[in-house]
């Protein structure tokens, strides 16, 4: 996988919690995780999941996708996936 799509990954998932954590996506950072910084719950989370899993016309591992705590740890697991 290139750069380039590495890239097209992290905006594709930066605009999708973005949008549900009604900001732009030049405020959220890798770093940044769901509860504590974006306000998520569950209900958010499984959203995002959904959201994610469309885009990319995948079926992940929902258990370990659930257990993820930060933006970047998300991008990391997709771009390993889609490898």
């Amino acid at each position: 996988m290139d750069r380039s799509q590495v890239y097209q990954i992290q905006q594709t998932v930066v605009a999708i919690f973005a949008r549900l954590a009604e900001t732009t996506p030049d405020k959220i950072g890798p770093q940044d995780r769901f509860i504590g910084d974006l306000g998520f719950d569950s209900l958010k989370s499984m959203e995002a999941l959904a959201r994610i899993t469309d885009a990319f016309g995948i079926e992940p591992d929902i258990e370990r996708m659930l257990k993820m705590q930060t933006v970047g740890e998300v991008i990391e697991q997709l771009v390993k996936h889609l490898s």
